[in-house]
């Protein structure tokens, strides 16, 4: 294997030195180095990453609206309607808020943009 196909990896001292006890103490495991591990270890948690859908997703856009799913709570999707006020902005019927997580991720959506801006409304200041 050439020396380009790997790269270091700092890892906290306390948590190398439990893996490495595993590693003596769980011969039964089959891994044979503290690289095994990690790799085994990334490998897992990106399948967990990828197997777990994001926490919002766009429905749709309507004229005065756009309507999303959360997931935040892992047992339950919630439809949630973001509006679109000429003098309030953007408006999240769930939060009472024009500055919440759901008005965020409405303004990161390339389309929604686009509409709103098509008619006037300016990204809001999330600082």
């Amino acid at each position: 294997m050439s020396e380009d196909e790997w790269v270091r990896l700092s890892v906290k001292r306390k948590v190398l030195e439990e893996v490495k006890k595993m590693i003596t103490e769980r011969k039964d495991l089959g891994y044979t180095s503290l690289a095994d591990f990690a790799t085994d270890a990334i490998r897992r948690r990106l399948d967990e990453i990828k197997s777990t859908p994001p926490r919002f997703e766009h429905l749709n856009t309507f004229e005065d609206h756009a309507t999303i799913i959360d997931r935040a709570d892992p047992n339950r999707k919630r439809v949630v309607n973001v509006y679109f006020k000429e003098k309030l902005g953007a408006y999240c019927e769930l939060c009472d808020s024009g500055k919440c997580d759901h008005v965020r991720y409405v303004w990161s959506l390339s389309d929604v943009i686009k509409a709103l801006m098509k008619k006037g409304f300016k990204e809001p200041d999330f600082a």
